[in-house]
């Protein structure tokens, strides 16, 4: 009881390779010098030891005051100088969960949801011109400005389609116009008198949506995790030692593959790992988008909720913004695209943030595997910047996975330690992604996640194994085992946020079925479950079919689509009325009436000139005196001659003189 130990069994000189000499003092014995031994070892520390479920125990020194300084038996009894020292170290390897680090780089924001939106302008509208000029001081649609210099962003006032004359001769005489009208304008002239108030145009402006999400570019993957080694001195209770016992924990990753303890006693290198049966995700080609709320701090926006960020293939963004129908088209290419005026409206700003996360709500709402939102990797993390290194993604790897280290140490005794616990299967289902449905899944896709609930019956902390192998014809079974540490009496369950998947070759309705195996640390087999499930049948793309042969005519649209045009004549009355053609109708007795009001003008002016024609030529052939009235002067009887002709004068009637004529009627 009155031993006291000066702890410096455990230095060692790493620079010159040599070894001290342990020494132990005590004032009733006689000093005992001991040389230990150096031990080495490697280890592989598979993914998923979270838990310390093995261990080393090194006795550095088990006696002293005996020749050799060992008992293996203990101190015998009729030797009172003998001390015995039960006071191993105790060593436990655990590791953290294995990601794969993407680093990530920002581009720039790409807009949730460009929207346009359309103003009517001329008769009806808000304005009677539609203004969309590069110059322009007000345009129809207003300018965009940048916030940091104030100036107007090109191209962002939108662009004006007005009505043509082909849309208004086809909208006035009811057949409609062979091309699309952008804005649906009505371009006739029965329904704008004459385009008094000017002529009919509509206005398209695209409008941003305030939500806007950062991109970053997604780097190349490097695995990182951290294996942790806690060793300790279980002192005896006989000895009865005044100082707290010594625990460290030391750790390596990486970044640091090589750790010594504070007292130099032990010493552990990460020597890599060994090469896994699937390589982790290749996301280089894509293109993060995290959501920024207005108004957000960079800290709540990576607190958010990761599982709706976005992956999304490079291949859908325009980064200048000159393309239509891409993430990121800007003003320019909505402004200039090809003939805009006869496309309908939306046209060049589909494909966008908002369509591809609505197709992804979509898929998890019906229990399949969403393609670019992040849950589909499973629970994902954002690594924040520190320490000069950039950001990065990180995304769980569950696969099997087995990292080398070295343990040097000074020890005479050693003993591994593992633990071996009982355990059983619970439950074995296959769901569709997120638990949306359970028991079956489409065939020929990735939406069979196998769920299994393990339970550890034993009363130790430990290691187990699980398989899925045996399965039925046409299944294909996950690549890797699934390696887990579970307490001891508790349950875990596997699978809800992993790739342990399973997937059917064909695309038949069948009941299908798996054989799901549990060992425990040391490969005994402790359970094994049958998992039954069943797939639907592959939905595939309906294909469209011919309306028939086209050798000839192509089939005619059905009679409901045909225009007033197409079915009646503008003169048949009794079929634009039995037809409902109202403004066919309108028109013809417009036409009729204008013809007859045409006619009457034209017979009034003809019969005008012609009086003025008559007149004119009995005028000229009469003297100056012949020219004055005839009141008051008889109208004499005979024949004389006029001008070289004969002239047979008529019997005189009395008539009153005609008055100065102005018009005919």
């Amino acid at each position: 009881s009155d031993l006291v130990m000066d702890v410096r069994s455990s230095a060692w000189n790493h620079d010159s390779g040599d070894q001290s000499v342990a020494t132990m003092r005590s004032k009733w014995f006689k000093l005992a010098e001991i040389m230990p031994r150096e031990t080495g070892g490697d280890f592989t520390v598979p993914t998923g030891s979270n838990l310390a479920t093995e261990f080393i125990e090194v006795d550095p020194i088990r006696c002293v005051n005996t020749e050799d300084s060992s008992c293996p038996n203990g101190c015998p009894s009729e030797d009172e100088d003998c001390r015995e020292l039960v006071d191993p170290i105790h060593l436990s390897l655990t590791k953290s969960q294995v990601v794969a680090n993407y680093e990530l780089s920002y581009t720039q924001s790409f807009n949730h949801k460009p929207m346009e939106v359309v103003m009517y302008t001329g008769t009806g509208g808000s304005s009677p011109i539609c203004k969309d000029g590069a110059n322009e001081q007000h345009p129809t649609c207003g300018w965009y400005t940048d916030v940091q210099t104030g100036s107007q962003v090109p191209d962002s006032q939108g662009f004006c389609c007005p009505c043509t004359f082909e849309s208004t001769w086809g909208d006035t005489l009811g057949g409609g116009s062979p091309q699309l009208a952008r804005g649906n304008v009505d371009c006739s002239l029965l329904s704008n008198p004459l385009f008094l108030s000017g002529v009919p145009a509509s206005a398209h402006c695209m409008n941003l949506n305030t939500l806007w999400h950062a991109g970053y570019n997604v780097g190349r993957a490097e695995i990182g995790y951290s294996i942790d080694v806690l060793f300790f001195n279980k002192s005896s209770s006989q000895l009865n030692l005044t100082e707290e016992d010594h625990r460290e924990t030391i750790s390596v990753t990486p970044q640091a593959p090589f750790q010594l303890s504070s007292d130099a006693f032990l010493s552990l290198q990460l020597l890599g790992d060994l090469a896994s049966f699937v390589s982790p995700p290749v996301l280089s080609e894509k293109i993060l988008l995290i959501p920024t709320p207005q108004g957000a701090s960079p800290q709540e926006v990576f607190d958010g909720d990761k599982s709706r960020w976005m992956l999304v293939d490079k291949g859908r963004f325009s980064f200048t913004g000159a393309e239509c129908d891409r993430i990121g088209t800007g003003f320019t290419a909505f402004r200039t695209h090809p003939e805009k005026c006869q496309r309908p409206a939306g046209t060049c700003l589909t494909n966008q943030i908002s369509d591809l996360y609505d197709d992804d709500q979509q898929r998890v709402s019906a229990g399949q595997t969403p393609l670019y939102f992040l849950s589909q990797w499973g629970t994902v993390d954002l690594k924040p910047p520190s320490d000069g290194a950039q950001a990065a993604l990180s995304v769980p790897l569950t696969e099997l996975r087995h990292s080398i280290v070295v343990l040097n140490m000074v020890a005479d005794n050693l003993k591994f330690v593992i633990n071996r616990s009982p355990g059983k299967i619970v439950e074995a289902k296959v769901c569709t992604f997120n638990q949306h449905s359970c028991g079956s899944f489409e065939a020929s896709t990735l939406d069979g996640y196998i769920i299994i609930t393990l339970q550890n019956t034993g009363a130790l902390d430990a290691a187990y194994t699980v398989t899925v192998t045996h399965c039925t014809e046409r299944v294909l079974p996950p690549p890797t085992a699934q390696h887990v540490n579970i307490v001891s009496q508790s349950t875990f369950q596997l699978g809800p946020l992993s790739t342990f998947r399973v997937r059917a070759e064909d695309n038949e309705a069948s009941q299908r079925r798996c054989m799901v195996t549990m060992y425990d640390s040391t490969g005994v087999v402790l359970d094994t479950k049958d998992l039954f499930f069943n797939t639907t049948e592959t939905n595939m793309t309906e294909i469209p079919q011919s309306p028939g042969e086209r050798d000839g005519d192509p089939l005619r649209d059905p009679r409901s689509s045909l225009t007033c045009a197409e079915r009646c004549k503008l003169y048949n009355i009794i079929c634009n009325i039995l037809q409902g053609c109202w403004q066919r109708l309108l028109l013809f007795v417009l036409i009729v009436l204008g013809s007859f009001i045409g006619a009457c003008a034209a017979t009034y002016l003809l019969l005008k000139l012609a009086t003025r024609t008559l007149a004119g030529s009995i005028t000229s052939g009469l003297t100056p005196t012949e020219k004055q009235p005839a009141a008051g002067r008889p109208i004499l009887r005979g024949t004389y001659h006029a001008q070289e002709k004969h002239v047979q004068h008529l019997p005189s009637i009395p008539q009153e003189p005609l008055p100065p004529s102005r018009s005919f009627w």
